[in-house]
This record gives C-alpha cells, structure tokens and sequence, in this order.
C-alpha cells in the first residue's frame, strides 16, 4: 500500500456521525444474494449466516460522496463502502474481484486515527500509526485484506474502487 497523503479536512464529522450512531447492513448475514454471489465471503468458508461487520454505502445510506480530491480527474468513476468493526468484530481475509470495472484502482482510509486493537492487514502488512483521513492507494487490487477489532472502540473505515488504470 502506498501513503498517497492526508485528506483529514475533506472528511465530513456528519459521516462520522451517522456511521457511529447508526446501525448498517450485518455481512454477510444481511447481504443481498447477487452481492454475495460477487463478493470473495463465500470462498472464506466463514458461516454467511453471521455477523462480521457492519457496512454501510450508496445503498443504504444518504451519505454523498461526490468526489475524490487525491485524483486528478473529476470523470472517474467510483464506488465505496464503509465497514464498522465494533469490539470483537473480525472480517475475514478476502481478495476482492475486480468485477465493478474491468480496469481498477483500491484506496482505504480511516476515519479515525489508529488505536491499539485496531487491525487492518494488507497482504502481509499490519497497518499502525495511521492517521484519520490517511489515503492509502493498493499496489495490487486484488491483494489480500482482513480486519478485527480486538479494542475498545469501534473501528470505522471507507473503501473505494475506481475505474482507474494506475
């Protein structure tokens, strides 16, 4: 994963709000069957019955994201999703498809700085001393990912793909 830089200021605190103080849809549990179907969840072997985060997007919220200001094009196209983790949660390790666009770009950002408890791994790469706001860009979209909450509080953070050739 590559620090593209901090972008703190273009976070809305009503985003944060509103993921904190509503509930989302529980995956996979929750899951329509045409997502799950194009989601990696299935090949985890974990029970698609229960519950493993909190998710939140263009689908079930009214939450506006209407661009990205670390591209430098306003014609991209895109999609995101934020997962809640609260204490205990654990989303398992997955590799996303690429099924959204035929050429993508990954990005994840925090919406809070890091806390100890918090875990999110790219491939072999436990992320710490993150900051609310960091973008970090994939090197590979593709690459594996998994995250847990093993703290106190809960765990926010907002994912995008892009129709980018990067």
């Amino acid at each position: 994963m590559i620090l593209i830089g901090n972008y703190n200021s273009w976070i809305k605190q009503e985003w944060v709000d509103y993921l904190t103080n509503n509930d989302g849809l529980h995956i996979p549990r929750d899951f329509p069957p045409y997502k799950l179907e194009n989601s990696a969840l299935p090949e985890t072997g974990w029970d698609l019955k229960s519950v493993y985060s909190i998710l939140y997007s263009t689908d079930n919220t009214d939450i506006v994201i209407d661009h990205l200001p670390w591209t430098n094009s306003s014609d991209i196209k895109f999609y995101w999703w934020v997962n809640k983790l609260i204490p205990s949660m654990v989303y398992p390790k997955i590799r996303d498809s690429t099924y959204l666009y035929d050429t993508c770009c990954r990005y994840w950002i925090p919406l809070q700085d890091y806390e100890q408890g918090h875990i999110f791994v790219y491939e072999d790469t436990l992320m710490t001393g993150y900051k609310r706001g960091d973008v970090y860009m994939y090197t590979d979209p593709t690459a594996y990912v998994y995250a847990a909450n093993a703290g106190r509080n809960m765990l926010l953070h907002l994912n995008f793909t892009t129709n980018e050739n990067k």
